[in-house]
């Protein structure tokens, strides 16, 4: 189990013009067609959450955590390359 902050997954997605619920709900209805029969009607203002909202809410998440680790991994690959070439680190960072 991993945490994720809300703030973080916002964070993530606001470039991708993403900024609100309703947004990201279809944004990951287009990403996961199978979830699309689940999309809730968008919301106006005097209308409480529709509950089907927490699916997309956790595919978010989701698709947070891993472009996050996606571009952790890339940071490291990228480290790991650069101690190999001028020879500092050890072989098991290298090897990883």
């Amino acid at each position: 189990m991993r945490k994720v902050a809300q703030a973080r997954v916002k964070r993530t997605f606001l470039p991708l013009g993403i900024r609100n619920k309703n947004q990201m709900a279809r944004f990951v209805a287009a990403r996961f067609p199978e979830l699309g029969r689940y999309l809730p009607p968008e919301r106006k203002a005097w209308m409480s959450e529709d509950l089907r909202t927490a699916i997309f809410d956790a595919a978010a998440f989701a698709l947070a955590f891993f472009l996050a680790s996606k571009a952790s991994n890339q940071h490291e690959r990228t480290d790991i390359r650069y101690r190999s070439e001028i020879g500092e680190g050890s072989s098991n960072l290298i090897a990883q």
